[in-house]
């Protein structure tokens, strides 16, 4: 068996168990990097995953998990804020981390972060390194300053200004940067290293079919339950669109880990329900009357919103969650902005639900043609492959041809 050529990842946060899209990403990212490259990954994060998630992980690459700690975050917080860096970076500080990563990065071929907060630890490598970004935090950031308020305004006005800037250097400084969506990456059209991959969506979601009668009586949403941008459309929908539907439509809550907040919602309001982590999420998507992604603040690819297309759900959102999709027009999702387009759509949905039945289709063949993970790991190891060749080509002596992937 020919050796493979040596790549070190680093990320935030342990991929397993699939409770979202980023650790979805990334473990999609992990598992189609091993198929051409001997991984070593490095896990910047405080919770410990269990025996199980690791022995799985390890099936893939070389498992290193590093525990940032509170005095050390705290510190590289001052340090940073008194530099002009994002507080992103200082909260996945780590010294050992930052240690054992260099100490890797002395053999590896090629050096791959995902997401901006972990960008410091391959800075300082001299071969091809690329950052998997995903979207830009930079950019979410600047949309989410006018529409705030209070200390979180300012924080979005400096933080955001801080992620720009970053962006930019890693886009200067770097083999190859990936966006998920044009919108973004176009900021950065000038440099030739800016890319765009493919997002993908979980595995037969497009083969889904079954239907379950539990979820009929009611829309959908997923995501996970306890991240900021979820509770907010949970929030303004109950409080703006919710309260002008009828009385016995409910909204079913799909997702892991339900904040304080959803949980005292739910008492307070009996058509909310918490429906929490389900095996087979797809099948209540698809089953109730459409799946809801009132984004408000944030942006970014929504993946709820394609896996809602991908598995034949009916699916409704505002403009600002599907910015980053290209030719959205041909999605079949509807798209609301006020309360008063929500309330009017849902209720052409409550009363003339075959007018619609079309929308599941198109939804799912426009996921199915613009969405695959294989699609996204072919374009990642393509772009990472070709980084390699540069650098051998003007640093390093030839590598045998056994050991070219």
């Amino acid at each position: 068996m020919h050796s493979k050529r040596r790549v070190v990842v680093v990320t935030s946060r342990f991929p397993l168990p699939l409770v979202g899209g980023f650790e979805i990403k990334n473990f999609q990212l992990i598992k189609y990097l091993s198929k051409w490259y001997e991984v070593s990954a490095h896990f910047i994060q405080r919770a410990v995953p269990c025996e199980a998630d690791i022995q799985t992980m390890s099936q893939y690459c070389e498992v290193h998990l590093h525990a940032p700690t509170i005095p050390e975050v705290g510190l590289k917080i001052i340090s940073n804020t008194a530099l002009g860096q994002p507080l992103q970076n200082a909260l996945y500080f780590s010294r050992n981390a930052h240690i054992a990563v260099k100490k890797d990065l002395a053999s590896a071929d090629a050096a791959i972060c995902s997401v901006i907060r972990t960008s410091d630890y391959i800075e300082g490598f001299c071969g091809p390194k690329f950052y998997d970004l995903a979207d830009s935090l930079g950019q979410v950031y600047k949309k989410n300053y006018p529409l705030s308020s209070g200390w979180q305004r300012l924080a979005y006005f400096i933080e955001g200004s801080r992620l720009i800037r970053k962006e930019r250097f890693l886009v200067e400084n770097s083999s190859g940067v990936f966006f998920f969506n044009q919108r973004e990456a176009s900021l950065y059209a000038s440099a030739p290293n800016v890319h765009v991959v493919p997002h993908g969506v979980s595995e037969g979601i497009f083969d889904s079919q079954s239907i379950s009668s539990q979820y009929a009586d009611g829309l959908s949403f997923i995501g996970k339950l306890n991240v900021a941008h979820n509770i907010d459309m949970v929030t303004w929908f109950s409080q703006h669109v919710l309260p002008h539907l009828p009385g016995d439509l409910k909204l079913y809550l799909i997702g892991s880990n339900p904040a304080p907040s959803l949980v005292s919602l739910a008492r307070r309001e009996p058509r909310i329900v918490i429906a929490g982590f389900l095996d087979d999420p797809y099948q209540a998507l698809r089953s109730s009357i459409a799946s809801i992604c009132p984004l408000q603040t944030g942006g970014g690819i929504q993946n709820k919103i394609i896996e809602s297309l991908g598995c034949g759900a009916i699916t409704i959102a505002s403009g600002k969650a599907i910015e980053a999709l290209s030719q959205s027009e041909e999605s079949g999702i509807l798209i609301c902005n006020t309360p008063d387009e929500w309330v009017i759509a849902i209720s052409e949905l409550l009363t003339q639900p075959v007018q619609h039945q079309f929308r599941r289709a198109l939804g799912r063949r426009y996921a199915s043609a613009r969405f695959s993970w294989q699609a996204y790991g072919d374009v990642v190891h393509q772009l990472l492959q070709q980084g390699i060749d540069v650098y051998d080509q003007r640093h390093r002596q030839p590598k045998p041809d056994h050991l070219r992937v």
